[in-house]
């Protein structure tokens, strides 16, 4: 009677911890800390030797600048394209995945941290062209010892079709 009542209980045991993992599994929990969407744009960062053949999509574009002391009230450019993919094709090869540019795209160009850097729009070929100018980006760049350098991290930001976005960047500055 023993035995008969032990192999019971196991197997109650067993069917409770079997139910137990099935609702466990059955439940889907939504991140409450980001809401993903599709990015409405993709964003290609121009002069940044190997940044799409390495992996630029996931990785934080970085842009290098050596400036020298004459150069200080001369701002550099940095230019950005930004396209909208038309899928229609992906299953046909002859076609594929067309960029198409997006024109009069308004963008924030900022550091991270909400400082305006510059408004900018994108042009008919979906390129902005954003100022870089040394003395405003990093105050007292004038007064920094020769080879130091100072990292600024930025962000461009818009909205296509409905869809905000931002893309972070990050600008080093090194004084020759």
């Amino acid at each position: 009677m023993k035995t008969i009542f032990s192999k019971v209980l196991v197997k109650f045991f067993m069917a409770v911890v079997i139910t137990a993992l099935f609702i466990m599994m059955s439940c889907e929990e939504e991140d409450p800390f980001v809401d993903r969407h599709v990015a409405p744009v993709l964003i290609v960062f121009d002069g940044i030797s190997g940044y799409l053949a390495n992996g630029g999509l996931t990785t934080t574009p970085t842009r290098t600048y050596t400036v020298a002391a004459a150069d200080y009230a001369v701002p550099a450019e940095w230019s950005v394209s930004f396209y909208e993919l038309d899928k229609t094709g992906i299953l046909d090869n002859t076609v594929g995945i067309d960029s198409i540019p997006v024109s009069d795209l308004s963008i924030k160009f900022t550091k991270r941290d909400g400082t305006l850097i510059s408004d900018l729009t994108t042009d008919a070929a979906g390129k902005v062209f954003a100022p870089i100018n040394w003395t405003e980006l990093v105050p007292g760049y004038a007064n920094m010892a020769t080879g130091a350098s100072s990292t600024i991290n930025v962000s461009w930001t818009g909205e296509h079709k409905g869809v905000s976005f931002t893309r972070y960047g990050v600008v080093i500055l090194k004084k020759s």
